[in-house]
């Protein structure tokens, strides 16, 4: 509660007030009495100043304390932003691999039956392949050994018609 300094005067009006409606005898009672009730108010007017003071001293650290906790608040929200931000770029950095494997997964069976395909294919070619080649092999002999006779023949025939 604050108090004014009116208190002091308005005790001193009261106290002259009282000394000049009671008689000497009590003049000298009233004036102590005033004098008493004027030191008590100037020491209470003074624990008034000492107590504004220490209010004004705690409002002061106070404020002080609620900036730099509005600072650390701040630079908190700061990082919070920056690690929700991280977690975003995580995330998607995530789906991305995510996307990537099932397009793989989707992939890699069709790539595997191919290959599959290829090899049986192969494998049934393999002896086709091999009995073409041993099928021209016998042709060719049989070409060369009837190209052969036939030039034995016509050898034998020519040299005997010079003889």
């Amino acid at each position: 509660m604050i108090r004014t300094h009116f208190g002091l005067p308005v005790a001193a009006l009261i106290a002259l007030a009282i000394i000049s409606l009671v008689g000497c005898d009590e003049d000298e009672r009233l004036a102590r009495l005033s004098e008493k009730a004027a030191d008590r108010q100037a020491a209470q007017n003074q624990e008034m100043t000492k107590l504004n003071r220490e209010v004004a001293e705690g409002t002061k650290r106070l404020v002080k304390a609620d900036a730099e906790s509005r600072k650390e608040l701040v630079s908190l929200q700061r990082d919070l932003q920056a690690e929700q931000s991280e977690i975003g770029h995580q995330r998607d950095q995530l789906e991305t691999e995510r996307k990537q494997i099932a397009q793989q997964r989707r992939r890699d069976p069709v790539i595997a039956d191919a290959i599959t395909g290829l090899g049986v294919l192969l494998a049934c070619l393999a002896p086709l392949l091999l009995c073409w080649y041993l099928l021209r092999g016998v042709r060719d002999e049989n070409d060369d050994a009837i190209v052969a006779d036939g030039s034995i023949k016509l050898t034998i025939q020519v040299a005997g018609g010079v003889a």
